[in-house]
């Protein structure tokens, strides 16, 4: 998200994403050689395809810590979307809810056991 928030004409690939359209992988990621993180986290699937030979690195962690963790830090920041001092950055609220909060866990992204 420090790629989006610092680049802001990427913001427009990760909103139509968002939305489920499609977008050209080549032209997200030009200039880049790698991605971890969210948002490209959540269409791992989708790169892999496009980028077959590239390298998918999984790491593991405690359930409960990494629920933990996000409660701590992207809960909160998707929950004041719309009320960050920028426009940009309440996109990007708008955009990771949606992708990660609403797409990948349901809506249900604070309860600890569907989340882990």
């Amino acid at each position: 998200m420090f790629e989006v928030r610092d680049n802001p004409d990427s913001l427009v690939d990760w909103e139509a994403l968002a939305r489920g359209e499609k977008v050209d992988w080549d032209h997200v990621f030009r200039g880049y050689r790698s991605q971890v993180d969210w948002p490209g986290a959540r269409y791992w699937r989708e790169l892999v395809r496009h980028y077959p030979t590239a390298k998918v690195v999984l790491s593991v962690r405690d359930p409960d810590e990494w629920f933990d963790s996000v409660q701590a830090t992207i809960v909160p920041f998707l929950a004041a979307r719309g009320h960050h001092s920028s426009p940009h950055v309440n996109a990007i609220g708008e955009m990771g809810h949606e992708t990660v909060a609403v797409q990948l866990f349901n809506g249900r992204i604070s309860e600890r056991q569907h989340a882990t």
